[in-house]
């Protein structure tokens, strides 16, 4: 921009390089203090106790009221010695608050590979199933520990590449690490 619009664009660009953000994205559903108090209760440590191992001056249950950061989930998972506390604090999960669902007309849903009509129910949303033989590629997703707890394939999964239009169908070995929620390269022996 040239003129008198480049030098407010100019201006403005300075103040906004001023200021910092605080966009609060970073924070874990205000719901986990409800595990929290669970937590606290097993361990026998009131909230008096607790704040005093945070670190911080007892404000009753205040502290309750306000979605934790994930550093000061991480600080309360390490004083309750809480493994699912510290994976809600170390997890990539994005989490934000549906604000509204509104009516978007009404379409015709169904899979073409089932007789009918059908749809389930995922996490509380009505889905459709998708129309495999469109798809490029279909993985599959297999982990023998989830049926058999006394399997010898603990911490292992097994992704299936069932189809691929492009390229050679194979199945890859992976390691599961389940206190991450992740799946990772095996170690491949030399």
């Amino acid at each position: 921009m040239h003129g008198a619009r480049g030098e407010a664009a100019e201006r403005l660009l300075s103040i906004v390089r001023e200021v910092t953000a605080n966009t609060n994205v970073d924070t874990v559903p205000v719901e986990v203090w409800d595990k929290v108090r669970s937590v606290m209760s097993e361990r026998g440590m009131t909230t008096r106790e607790f704040q005093s191992a945070l670190g911080v001056s007892y404000n009753g249950s205040a502290i309750y009221r306000h979605a934790p950061s994930r550093e000061r989930l991480g600080r309360v998972a390490a004083v309750l010695d809480s493994a699912e506390l510290e994976l809600y604090a170390v997890n990539d999960v994005l989490w934000d608050e549906v604000v509204s669902v509104e009516a978007d007309g009404v379409e015709e849903v169904f899979d073409a590979t089932v007789v009918g009509g059908h749809n389930f129910i995922a996490n509380g949303i009505a889905v459709h199933n998708s129309i495999e033989q469109d798809a490029d590629m279909v993985i599959l997703l297999h982990r023998e520990e989830a049926y058999e707890r006394e399997s010898p394939r603990a911490g292992e999964a097994d992704l299936i590449v069932a189809k691929h239009r492009n390229g050679p169908t194979d199945t890859i070995v992976v390691a599961f690490q389940g206190h991450y929620s992740r799946f990772t390269n095996m170690a491949q022996p030399f």
